[in-house]
């Protein structure tokens, strides 16, 4: 078992080796790719803000940040389509938008 997880590794490192250069993402194609009921980013648009905050913490905290809570949040369509400015109870402020695969970018600032 131990020979085939080190050989399984081996492959994914040589697989992200390459000599052509890597095709640029596009995630408007990846987007369109996605079917209504998996959009996770519609889902999360139809959620209460109660829901949508237990989201929030979630996408702030696996980015690796500091927040014990979202006390509110709330949308900011000026950072781009599915983008949420989220308080948290320390009083930081992280801005976090959700792609339709589910992929979350997370931006923050104190106050």
């Amino acid at each position: 078992m131990k020979t085939f997880i080190a050989l399984a590794a081996a492959g994914v490192l040589l697989a992200g080796c390459s000599s052509e250069p890597a095709a640029p993402e596009n995630t408007q194609a990846q987007a369109q790719n996605i079917s209504p009921e998996d959009n996770v980013a519609a889902k999360v648009d139809a959620m209460s803000e109660q829901q949508r905050n237990v989201v929030l913490i979630r996408a702030i905290r696996d980015a690796g940040m500091d927040c014990q809570g979202v006390t509110e949040s709330q949308p900011w369509p000026d950072a781009g389509p599915n983008s949420y400015r989220a308080k948290c109870s320390g009083g930081d402020y992280h801005l976090v938008q959700i792609k339709a695969d589910g992929t979350a970018t997370v931006i923050s600032r104190n106050n």
